[in-house]
């Protein structure tokens, strides 16, 4: 079957200028560019006034669990993404214990939906070609999902026979074809390791010529030393450095902020560490969720036992008086107002609502109480604890828009494939839908410059750099 799209404007990916011209497609392949003065087609398409580029490449979704529910990945196609990295933020589902884990580690998880089984990624991706995928996608190794199958959810150190355990999986899941290795420095169990236990593993990721992707641990004031922290742990290695979704937040700016940070990864170059970044088209934080704001040992024995210290007077006092800084200086100085709650399958009518508004509809009498409520319904009713999204107006806008803009900077969404329709339709995560009709909105169509949104100079996510502002 041919195809002609015909009269569009031209943005190919190379770098070259924008123009406008023809595109033959016969079968499944581009055959030609350029005008064809031929009538041999079965169908055309008439794109005047209409910009015609490839498929974007999404370095950073969690789309791994929602795959199976979505195979078509409505959401992706709809926002023009036709690859994506999945894996990210340290949560993967492969390497698997038990499909237990998957409450876990699998975003949008579903307790009712009979999934195909598999253990190791060999299996995962065999699983993902059966269903029939409508995307392209490459998978990184979370260090979450390496720690849960040796270790469990245990937040604390491995014993030197855990660590060896999981530089040995590791190294089988980059054999079996994945690009690299992500950690989630915020999240639970991640967040216990320390700098030794992330180096050893990145050492492994080098050896097999792959990525390191870290989610640092501090996007406040702890900015710098978090992002030299995984710098250090790339030039000891000699391991490629994509830092996830740099976003400064509530503090950041004590220290410098987005920009210092940025400085940092560019002195890095010079030394001849090969770091870059990528950041998301938006500038309120959505897409947390609850588990990170609470203390490392409520997790120690799992789902189960998170319940039961849940429903202890005594250990819910103890919780209550940890003030977490993921969202920065949010909770710390008490400004819960700028923290919502986004999706709740729970009850769904406190979908929303910010944490002052909370008590009111829970019967409580202040936003931390709420949240231990809210997260042990959602327990007891057998649904993941990382699908209560939260968002939160939390990070310094400022920065935002030029770390956009810098050289260094991949656009990603931290999204997900879901759909307006079947088991997800009602997960609220924003930055499923739109990401890059939003980065053109907001970023070319102001006649503002800014990178290719499938640009990455790290070898592995292979693209150029885009100039729409001539065209537009």
């Amino acid at each position: 079957m041919n195809i002609l799209i015909k009269n569009g404007t031209v943005v190919d990916g190379t770098g070259s200028s924008a123009c406008e011209t023809d595109i033959l497609i016969s079968g499944n392949e581009i055959n030609q560019i350029g005008k064809c003065d031929n009538n041999d087609f079965d169908k055309v398409i008439d794109a005047e006034g209409l910009i015609v580029s490839p498929g974007f490449i999404d370095g950073h979704r969690h789309s791994d669990y929602s795959l199976f529910l979505y195979p078509d990945a409505p959401s992706s196609i709809y926002s023009g993404i036709t690859t994506e990295i999945i894996g990210n933020c340290g949560f993967s589902c492969a390497p698997l214990n038990s499909q237990e884990d998957l409450k876990m580690l699998g975003i949008g998880y579903k307790p009712d939906v009979d999934l195909p089984k598999w253990r190791y990624f060999t299996e995962y991706f065999d699983r993902l070609n059966e269903i029939g995928l409508g995307i392209n996608v490459g998978a990184l190794v979370g260090h979450n999902a390496l720690r849960a199958y040796v270790m469990g959810f245990e937040e604390r150190a491995p014993t030197f026979t855990e660590l060896e355990d999981m530089k040995e999986l590791l190294s089988k899941c980059m054999d079996e074809g994945t690009l690299g290795f992500s950690v989630g420095l915020e999240y639970p169990p991640s967040r216990s390791a320390d700098t030794e236990e992330i180096s050893q593993l990145v050492e492994i990721v080098a050896e097999h010529k792959g990525i390191f992707q870290p989610h640092i641990r501090n996007r406040a004031d702890g900015i710098i030393k978090s992002v030299n922290e995984v710098i250090e742990i790339a030039e000891k290695t000699q391991c490629r450095l994509q830092i996830a979704h740099l976003f400064p937040k509530y503090g950041a700016h004590k220290v410098g902020g987005g920009m210092k940070a940025l400085e940092k990864m560019k002195e890095a170059i010079l030394r001849g560490v090969d770091v870059a970044t990528d950041q998301l088209p938006y500038d309120m934080g959505w897409g947390s969720n609850i588990p990170a704001l609470l203390p490392k040992w409520v997790f120690d024995d799992g789902v189960e036992d998170l319940k039961n210290k849940l429903k202890n007077k005594e250990i819910r006092k103890k919780i209550k008086q940890y003030d977490s800084e993921y969202l920065g200086r949010v909770i710390p100085e008490g400004l819960w107002q700028r923290v919502i709650l986004m999706s709740c399958e729970v009850m769904p009518e406190l979908e929303g609502k910010n944490f002052t508004e909370l008590p009111q509809f829970l019967g409580v009498d202040e936003p931390k109480e709420a949240m231990l409520k809210v997260l042990l319904m959602t327990i007891e009713n057998n649904l993941s604890p990382f699908d209560l999204i939260i968002g939160a107006d939390a990070y310094e806008k400022t920065d935002i828009p030029k770390i956009i803009l810098d050289p260094l900077t991949m656009i990603t969404s931290d999204g997900l494939a879901i759909d307006v329709k079947g088991p997800l339709a009602n997960f609220k995560w924003r930055y499923s839908y739109g990401p890059y009709p939003r980065l053109i909105e907001e970023y070319c169509l102001m006649k503002i410059h800014t990178q290719s949104v499938t640009k990455s100079n790290q070898g592995g996510f292979q693209s150029s750099d885009i100039d729409l502002s001539e065209k537009v």
